[in-house]
């Protein structure tokens, strides 16, 4: 009987440990929609990017985010990029579900960030239009948190 009583017990245990939200899934999804309902974008850039869409097959593109030459010190880096296609992907991060980076100018350290992610394409490589939006996070030299976003058409 005790067996039993023990099984019962690690069972209520494992369903309630599975049952807890997740706080990181949590945080990307409230991300991606705030960035989906931005529309106050900056202009002004602490470091250079560039976005770049390029056929891989026939019904493919891979979209490549390139966030590099930092002019200011760049703690803790949040980055997420997200686009305006249907897709069933996960949109391409930094520091949410991994470690956070920084970026530190005329450093030995991390030089640049890339994100890549890939969209069905079935047209000319040269006929892609979408739009993306860059969600950026980090703290700056004096500990402020820092919170920019950023649109790209393509």
């Amino acid at each position: 009987m005790k067996k039993v009583g023990v099984l019962i017990v690690l069972g209520l245990l494992l369903f309630t440990g599975c049952s807890k939200p997740n706080k990181t899934v949590d945080e990307y999804y409230r991300l991606v929609d705030d960035l989906k309902k931005e529309d106050n974008f900056t202009g002004d850039k602490d470091f250079e990017f560039t976005l770049t869409v390029l056929k891989l097959t026939a019904d493919e593109v891979q979209y490549r985010l390139i966030l590099d030459k930092p002019k200011i010190i760049m703690k803790d880096i949040r980055l997420l990029l997200i686009h305006n296609q249907k897709t069933t992907d996960i949109f391409p991060s930094i520091g949410i579900f991994d470690d956070k980076i920084s970026l530190i100018p005329d450093s030995s350290g991390t030089k640049g960030l890339v994100l890549v992610g890939y969209l069905p394409f079935s047209g000319n490589e040269g006929d892609f239009i979408g739009e993306f939006r860059l969600f950026l996070e980090y703290q700056d030299d004096k500990g402020d948190i820092v919170k920019k976003y950023y649109k790209i058409q393509k």
